[in-house]
């Protein structure tokens, strides 16, 4: 489990493997995922938990799902708000295995500002249905959610620098 533990951090993965099985991606702040594959040990999991962040919340830009046993596949939620104030966004994201039709869920604090997807396709490339997306989280009256992000919403979330500004976390990960 990896906790971002602090509401106005910017925290920066790129690459590599996160494994696990429940809220393994969870806490607060703004977090970039960029290139990184998500593994998920086994059915029913969930992959983040987020609670307060300042701009865009947990954002996958690039991002591979995997899972461990034949049975993830469809049996598994991209995630569930902490609290209310929560975002995350995955976009350009391959998932080898799919999850549950609805992809969110609710915690028991209930609620979030936006849980939202942009490309999602399948190991063979195909487009992934999102029809099935929640539209209700929490505290439908305060924060209805859109699953869906636009081209130009995906565009502006998935740009590093709208999150970081002018610090570029690549330069401290390029490789030698």
């Amino acid at each position: 489990t990896y906790v971002s533990d602090r509401e106005q951090s910017l925290y920066y993965f790129e690459g590599g493997v996160l494994r696990g099985r429940t809220d393994y991606l969870c806490g607060s702040g703004d977090v970039f995922y960029n290139g990184v594959t998500l593994q998920i040990c086994e059915k029913g999991g969930y992959i983040v938990a987020p609670r307060a962040n300042v701009k865009y919340g947990y954002v996958f830009k690039d991002c591979t799902i995997t899972g461990e046993t034949d049975d993830i596949n469809g049996n598994y939620y991209l995630g569930r708000p902490w609290t209310e104030a929560a975002e995350t966004y995955f976009i350009d994201t391959k998932m080898e295995v799919i999850p549950y039709a609805s992809g969110w869920t609710n915690m028991s604090a209930g609620g979030t500002t936006r849980f939202a997807e942009y490309n999602s396709t399948t190991a063979s490339g195909s487009v992934v249905d999102l029809s099935g997306r929640v539209t209700e989280l929490g505290n439908t009256t305060v924060n209805p959610n859109n699953p869906i992000l636009t081209a130009e919403e995906a565009a502006e979330i998935g740009n590093m620098s709208n999150m970081f500004g002018d610090w570029d976390p690549t330069e401290a990960t390029e490789q030698a």
